[in-house]
């Protein structure tokens, strides 16, 4: 069940249309947890916090794009079901790297949410499978996470638990050994006891972590 009507905003800079589909109202459903810190919430995901318009290709953040409050129909105004307009969608992982390099990351806080972003989408290709072997992957993906692990270095204890993952996504097993924060962040413990499982196997993929029993 959906939390109400779609929400239409306007590109900030063409002004093209676009809904943006709301979140299921939560029912207690499942939720996947993984090593980096993506969860999956079951049946549908949030919408995504950044996109791209389909008729300028300019990225935005949907917190920068104008609300569009449409007429009712009591006021001749068009039915929604009678204009819908293309929904927002994730971006690609070489889009995401490419709205890095066009600075969308315009201050710390974003350029945390969008490296973070790229590193998920990134991770994708692995998530639900069993990969093993050489972890083979483009360059802008240990770009990015090395300047992750530089962002997160400065934040708390949930961030540096975060930062120990990507240095072992990173195949710098040691080095994410010796960055776990010690005790566990409270309610992270499961994730924390995987990492160090997962680096002292020398084991560089994302993970799901199991739910607790």
């Amino acid at each position: 069940m959906s939390t109400g009507a779609d929400e239409i905003v306007s590109c900030p800079v063409c002004g093209r249309l676009a809904r943006v589909p709301r979140p299921l109202a939560a029912g207690g459903g499942e939720i996947r947890q993984w090593s980096d810190a993506k969860t999956e919430p079951l049946p549908a995901p949030s919408p995504p916090p950044i996109t791209r318009c389909p008729s300028c290709t300019e990225f935005y953040w949907l917190a920068d794009a104008g609300p569009v409050n449409r007429p009712s129909e009591e006021n001749g105004g068009v039915l929604e079901e009678e204009r819908e307009e293309p929904a927002v969608r994730e971006l690609g992982e070489r889009e995401y790297y490419e709205a890095i390099e066009e600075g969308l990351g315009s201050d710390p806080e974003r350029e945390h949410a969008l490296r973070l972003l790229a590193w998920w989408r990134s991770n994708d290709r692995w998530r639900g499978r069993e990969p093993a072997g050489a972890k083979l992957r483009p360059a802008d993906y240990d770009e990015n996470l090395l300047h992750l692990v530089r962002i997160l270095e400065a934040g708390g204890d949930d961030d540096r638990l975060l930062r120990a993952e990507a240095l072992r996504e990173l195949g710098r097993h040691e080095e994410a050994l010796e960055a776990l924060p010690e005790p566990a962040p409270e309610g992270l413990e499961p994730v924390a006891r995987a990492i160090r499982t997962l680096a002292e196997a020398r084991d560089p993929y994302v993970r799901e972590i199991p739910p607790p029993r």
